[in-house]
């Protein structure tokens, strides 16, 4: 495992359990005592967890933290890639598309065709789409700037998405359960993503497997408003609990 993406694990355990220590950490992810101290020094340093005497707690006990771009975007990025491409193939010309903030949904960008217009609260995407020179119409909406995952956030965007329609929205997610559905870190992304979903004819979930029977503290949606689910690959239980509900799974090859 790259430290980067042991990194993006460490943060997630830590979030849930709240609190944790390094012998617990280094058994776990099966690494050295020094190597995860490490670790936990560079998330602190990057504001993500404060460190105690023998252990490290979540920056806010009960409230989970933003995993910084820069440790999303280089995890399972074959994946990620796979998923992207899988995903392609449900964006037609002169569709109307949302496109969620994320470390896979921004894998989009590389193969979508012109002609279309993409909706996105991500910077970085729609940065992306303007150097490739395709003739998308990009559209953005109002909000506060997070600088941690460079995405807009805040009542203002949520308002935006509550006033249009999109014929597709794809979305990333942080944790899948197939009894709760989607959930988030932080409220204000959840309600921004509930948004996205009520102004779209087909919601489209792109997401690694790592990410499967997995809760946070913000519930976005039943696992029953996904009418398609992207993934690398998935395991018979909740594929049967998919199928059940209606959605399509795909898994990227």
């Amino acid at each position: 495992m790259y430290k980067i993406e042991r990194q993006e694990k460490i943060l997630d355990y830590i979030n849930k359990k709240e609190r944790a220590s390094i012998a617990e950490l280094s058994e776990l992810f099966h690494v050295s005592k020094v190597t995860m101290r490490s670790d936990v020094d560079e998330l602190e340093g990057k504001g993500l967890v404060n460190k105690t005497h023998g252990g490290v707690v979540s920056k806010d006990i009960g409230i989970s933290s933003e995993i910084p771009y820069e440790i999303k975007n280089q995890s399972k990025i074959k994946e990620k890639q796979r998923i992207a491409k899988a995903a392609l193939q449900y964006v037609k010309k002169k569709d109307v598309i949302i496109i969620d903030s994320g470390s896979t949904t921004f894998r989009l960008v590389e193969g979508l065709p012109d002609e279309i217009t993409v909706i996105t609260t991500d910077i970085l995407l729609a940065v992306e789409i303007i150097k490739s020179k395709k003739d998308i119409r990009i559209v953005m909406p109002g909000g506060e700037v997070d600088k941690t995952v460079y995405t807009l956030e805040g009542i203002d965007t949520i308002r935006f998405f509550e006033s249009l329609h999109a014929d597709k929205v794809f979305l990333g997610c942080d944790a899948l359960d197939f009894e709760i559905g989607l959930s988030d870190r932080s409220r204000e992304y959840a309600a921004i993503k509930q948004a996205m979903i009520k102004a779209s004819a087909q919601v489209i979930l792109l997401t690694d497997s790592s990410k499967f029977h997995s809760k946070l503290m913000s519930k976005v949606c039943p696992l029953e408003q996904l009418d398609v689910l992207i993934v690398d690959k998935i395991d018979s239980e909740l594929e049967d609990k998919c199928q059940s509900a209606g959605i399509q799974v795909v898994t990227a090859k």
